[in-house]
């Protein structure tokens, strides 16, 4: 009887990559499934089928490990571009927030001007965090400042009370003077605008409404007295 030694391996290491053992088990499937195959043809050995199957499933096994470790190479990468995309749209919408609070402050017109460019520095918040005094403290925000007179750092501190948004601020100069910069509370601002919005909103709307009520009234009124003078004209030639 002919040997089948590398039929039975490739059989058996075939199941096994179809099992568990993934690639680590396919290779030897589809390597010895090849060999005994050869094997076969040239009369040398017996178990051509066992072989083939062990070669099938091998590469069937290798082929789903290499789909799931693309797909999974694919879900890394986009995991990572939308944390990028969601960091630089929070990062923006903070900067353009503060922005807004900080750019009129006397102290930052004094030493940088116009603001040509305000960031979110993210190494230097993370700094300004690992240096908070105490675990849970608040640590503030860092922003790179530049403008037409001057360029610094500006170090914000988020308010630590209920009212949410930002408390104080200070002004880091390059040769490393530290200036008050106040902060206006953004949060209350905001809310407080919105309903004042929204009431004069309503306001105009009713009022809208009233104007377009009247002309309506007048030209039924109108229509009447037309009715009423073709009939009077219509009754003379009668009489």
């Amino acid at each position: 009887m002919l040997p089948q030694e590398m039929a039975i391996v490739s059989l058996v290491a075939g199941i096994l990559s179809l099992m568990m053992c993934g690639i680590v088990a396919a290779i030897p499937a589809i390597i010895c499934g090849h060999i005994g195959i050869k094997k076969a043809d040239r009369g040398e050995a017996s178990g051509r089928g066992m072989a083939i199957s062990g070669m099938i499933m091998g590469y069937a096994s290798l082929a789903f490990t290499v789909l799931v470790f693309v797909l999974y190479m694919v879900f890394i990468v986009f995991i990572a571009t939308a944390g990028v995309g969601i960091y630089r749209y929070g990062s923006e919408a903070i900067s353009e927030l503060v922005r807004s609070e900080v750019e009129n402050d006397p102290a930052i017109l004094e030493h940088i001007g116009e603001i040509e460019s305000f960031e979110l520095d993210i190494s230097d918040t993370a700094a300004a965090g690992q240096a908070a005094e105490q675990p849970g403290d608040p640590s503030p925000l860092a922003f790179q400042i530049q403008g037409s007179k001057g360029e610094g750092q500006l170090l914000v501190m988020p308010d630590d009370t209920q009212n949410g948004g930002f408390g104080s601020a200070t002004l880091i100069l390059s040769d490393g003077r530290r200036i008050p910069v106040d902060m206006m509370g953004v949060t209350e601002d905001f809310d407080l605008d919105m309903d004042l919005d929204f009431g004069d909103l309503f306001d105009e709307g009713d009022a809208t409404l009233g104007d377009e009520a009247t002309p309506v009234e007048s030209d039924a009124s109108d229509s009447d007295q037309a009715d009423s003078s073709a009939e009077e004209a219509s009754e003379k030639p009668a009489e």
